[in-house]
């Protein structure tokens, strides 16, 4: 008796295998984060992460997101929530999803 792809125990092992992915992604591009004192991660600490042999598959897929430039404000600190919303236009163009 095989389990077909709607069965709920292949969905659950779908999905946790794309948390425990998700998980190290994120958990490698804070560290890149780190190193540079960043409290925020971009773009390019993940495509610093894909170039591990293990994560290469997404090499294609990172270069063609374009991380925006940094938005100011007139006192000169960072707009953060513009450019967030910046950022997830162009992972929507360029093919990703958006949450939020």
């Amino acid at each position: 008796p095989g389990s077909s792809p709607r069965e709920p125990s292949c969905c659950f092992a779908a999905a946790k295998c794309l948390e425990l992915f998700m998980g190290e992604l994120v958990d490698r591009a804070a560290a890149v984060a780190a190193t540079e004192e960043s409290k925020i991660i971009s773009a390019s600490h993940i495509k610093r992460c894909v170039d591990v042999e293990e994560l290469h598959f997404l090499a294609s897929t990172i270069d063609n997101f374009v991380e925006p430039a940094p938005q100011r404000r007139a006192d000169g600190r960072a707009a953060k929530r513009q450019c967030c919303d910046a950022a997830a236009a162009s992972m929507l163009a360029a093919g990703g999803t958006a949450a939020g």
